[in-house]
């Protein structure tokens, strides 16, 4: 096979690389597909989250702000630039480029997703729950969506609307994080023999979670099972013997 020498080709390379999982050869493509064209913006933009996957934000933020100069009406650019002043703890400059971008695009479910969950992080209530309800309409079967705004009503003081968006995640694309989540809802309504059933669904899926397993010892706790929740917290022990919340437990 002929090594790439188009922009196209060196581009379509770093996007293969990158969906292997090889960001390091993925950077070097981009970086060859912008020698031959500067404003490619395909190529800005994979490089910038490649740069951002290695840990090197504040080059992926320059290049997303060069994409951005390019094309300021470009609202993926925004929402992508949103997510990079984020992880920089710039929340106010975050906020604006998701609005920027929903702005642009106001179908653009993703934008509406970031910004909730900005907002969530950084107390704004009111904008959490706007942007959330906005972009469960534009994607009402999204799983990881549904997850993040149960975590949300968990923080509103809204257990049994959380169990309702974690149920509907558990049918959408079940996983271990799913039924946790809807464990510790049903645990906070008193739900306690749904929630245990939730917490061994979550374990089957993963079992070597750390979080299930004493989220289920707590609950053998409130039951009264002192003995099955020891069990649980020297059985995570013996598999993660630096687990500090089970150390803890252990020794009250």
């Amino acid at each position: 096979m002929c090594p790439p020498e188009t922009v196209q080709q060196h581009f379509e390379a770093g996007h293969k690389l990158r969906k292997q999982g090889n960001d390091l050869a993925a950077i070097a493509h981009f970086r060859a597909a912008l020698a031959l064209q500067p404003e490619h913006l395909p190529s800005l933009n994979n490089l910038a989250n490649a740069l951002q996957a290695t840990g090197d934000t504040h080059a992926a933020l320059a290049l997303l702000q060069q994409a951005v100069e390019i094309a300021p009406g470009k609202a993926v650019l925004h929402c992508n630039l949103g997510s990079l002043w984020q992880l920089l703890q710039q929340p106010q400059a975050s906020r604006a480029a998701f609005e920027q971008a929903i702005a642009l695009q106001p179908e653009l479910a993703l934008a509406h997703h970031n910004l909730a969950k900005l907002a969530l992080a950084e107390g704004w209530m009111g904008i959490a729950e706007q942007a959330f309800q906005r972009a469960l309409l534009l994607q009402p079967g999204n799983a990881e969506l549904h997850l993040d705004y149960g975590d949300a009503c968990l923080r509103f003081g809204a257990p049994q609307r959380a169990v309702e968006h974690y149920r509907l995640a558990t049918r959408l694309a079940p996983s271990a994080r799913a039924y946790n989540c809807l464990g510790i809802a049903l645990q906070a309504l008193g739900k306690l023999d749904l929630a245990r059933t939730s917490y061994l669904r979550a374990l089957k899926l993963d079992p070597e979670s750390t979080s299930t397993p004493i989220n289920l010892a707590q609950l053998h706790e409130r039951q009264g099972d002192l003995d099955a929740a020891r069990a649980l917290y020297e059985t995570l022990l013996a598999r993660h013997p630096d687990d500090t919340r089970s150390h803890l437990q252990l020794a009250a």
